[in-house]
């Protein structure tokens, strides 16, 4: 080996070394900058994820045992994954979202908001039947405001059993992408008070094609669907709602569905 190899060997060498000494430098200090934030009260900075990786391994052992720290970390770590947006980040965050701390399943929801996945949609459906009203209300209103029908299938399964009736259906009437297809869908096999649910929304939504699924519902195969949308049609009380009232009140197949028209029309 010559030396004027050998010279460039050790330099670069020198120079490999100096790079990682800077980058461990780097973190430190970015670590170091993280923990000051933290003890002004709250994390309000944005850190590379490097950072809170490095200031959980850094942490102080009293600051580990004795106060909020590693978790106030941890959590400020998920936001951080989720402004990143890197989907090979989500099954950290999804894990959050099953933690046992409520806090914890908040802020790994928040930081789920902007993926677009079918483990997301999942995971959001979970989270809102959560046993802390917190989680379920951020995880009612990210399926309120995502498009498709799958978020619609979604909120609709939730209407069963739901804590509150009411809090999913101001959910299913936000205005999305197969809203109304979906609500439409569900109310094939509906029951009463689901059909009721579903008929409200559609209502609420206040679109030409959510009145039109209305006035199709009372074609539905499923009775309980005509007699929930019978009622709405009822509230809504534009001419094409009581002709069609009035014609389902002497030519609707089922006796009940014409006796409630019939009720309806003579209010």
């Amino acid at each position: 080996m010559t030396r004027s190899l050998r010279r460039l060997l050790a330099l670069a060498t020198l120079l490999g070394a100096l790079v990682f000494a800077a980058t461990g430098q780097a973190q430190t200090s970015c670590s170091s900058a993280l923990l000051r934030d933290w003890r002004d009260g709250r994390i309000d900075g944005t850190y590379p994820v490097a950072c809170y990786r490095t200031a959980l391994a850094q942490l102080p052992e009293d600051l580990r045992i004795y106060s909020s720290a590693e978790s106030d970390i941890k959590r400020a770590a998920l936001v951080g994954l989720g402004v990143a947006g890197q989907t090979d980040s989500l099954p950290v965050i999804l894990d959050a979202a099953r933690s046992a701390d409520a806090a914890t399943r908040l802020v790994a929801l928040s930081a789920l908001a902007g993926f677009r996945t079918p483990e997301v949609l999942r995971a959001m459906s979970a989270a809102a039947t959560d046993g802390d009203e917190s989680v379920r209300t951020a995880a009612i209103g990210f399926l309120a405001a995502t498009p498709g029908a799958n978020a619609t299938a979604a909120l609709v399964s939730l209407l069963p059993g739901a804590i509150s009736v009411e809090q999913i259906v101001a959910a299913l009437a936000v205005d999305e992408e197969g809203r109304v297809d979906g609500l439409s869908a569900a109310l094939d096999g509906a029951d009463d008070e689901t059909a009721s649910a579903l008929t409200s929304a559609l209502a609420r939504l206040r679109r030409a094609d959510a009145t039109a699924a209305l006035v199709a519902a009372m074609t539905n195969a499923n009775s309980r669907a005509r007699k929930a949308a019978a009622a709405t049609l009822a509230g809504i009380g534009n001419k094409e709602a009581l002709a069609v009232l009035r014609s389902a009140a002497t030519d609707d197949p089922e006796p009940e569905v014409r006796r409630i028209c019939a009720l309806l029309l003579a209010r």
